[in-house]
């Protein structure tokens, strides 16, 4: 009869054993819920850079060129005002 109350304990250790698993692996499913949430946003925004890297570059290309239009006009600009400078009749 001693071992009656010592198996109960055991039971019932057992039982809480069994308790805080399942409350562990609800946590671990919250996490692994989050965690793929957190890998499909990253996912989306890898994407969304993957589209926008092209675009940007066209931009850059673009600027790049205006830059060099306008810098060149500004040396046709300081080209002329020189040369209007020093032509004939200007000692």
């Amino acid at each position: 009869m001693d071992q009656v109350p010592l198996l109960v304990q055991s039971l019932g250790a057992v039982a809480q054993d069994v308790r805080d698993i399942k409350t562990e692996l609800l946590v671990v499913n919250e996490h692994g819920a989050k965690l793929q949430t957190q890998d499909l946003r990253l996912r989306a925004l890898e994407d969304w850079m993957g589209a926008a890297r092209p675009q940007l570059h066209q931009v850059v290309n673009h600027v790049t060129v205006l830059m060099g239009e306008r810098t060149f006009r500004q040396l046709q600009h300081a080209a002329n005002a020189v040369a209007k400078d020093t032509g004939p009749g200007h000692p």
